[in-house]
């Protein structure tokens, strides 16, 4: 579907009613059709790995991996990169929800995981409340912490793009 001009987007059928499973094999064919088609593509997968994810990621360039500033999700993440396929790709550290004084620090996140952090969000109620109740994108707010954290990410990301020349 034609998402705005020179953007298309395949989202994925609010009724999950599959015919049958997607296997890797046609997940990687599909995939590689799309990075013949377009100059970028841009999955957003879930947490965790169920082997599928683990095939989009093998054929990736940049691998973003969010996660919050809290004990758990450091140990979960830690051991979701141990196990990713590739490990010398680029992948990057965005860090969401990351409140002022908080137990962790980006920069021992970073220390901890030994990844290249990307982007720090902060928690900004007041923008995602904008976002949820009235559909008004946080990017698009010029006052939001989040909308300018977003803006910067998306800046290196388009460095990064450029530097690989992806």
């Amino acid at each position: 579907t034609q998402y705005r001009p020179g953007e298309d987007l395949l989202a994925c059928s609010p009724e999950l009613d599959w015919k049958g499973s997607l296997s890797k094999k046609n997940l990687t064919a599909l995939l590689k059709v799309f990075q013949e088609e377009y100059d970028l593509v841009i999955l957003d997968t879930p947490s965790g790995d169920n082997g599928l994810i683990g095939a989009a990621l093998a054929l990736s360039d940049i691998r973003l991996i969010t996660l919050t500033p809290d004990a758990p999700c450091l140990r979960g993440t830690g051991r979701f990169l141990e196990a990713l396929p590739d490990r010398d790709k680029v992948t990057g550290l965005i860090i969401n929800q990351q409140a002022p004084g908080a137990a962790l620090q980006p920069d021992e996140i970073k220390a901890h995981l030994g990844q290249l952090l990307i982007g720090v969000f902060p928690i900004d109620q007041a923008s995602v409340w904008a976002n949820v109740s009235y559909g008004e994108p946080s990017v698009l707010q010029k006052n939001s912490k989040m909308g300018r954290s977003i803006r910067q990410l998306a800046n290196r990301l388009l460095k990064m793009i450029d530097q690989l020349e992806l």
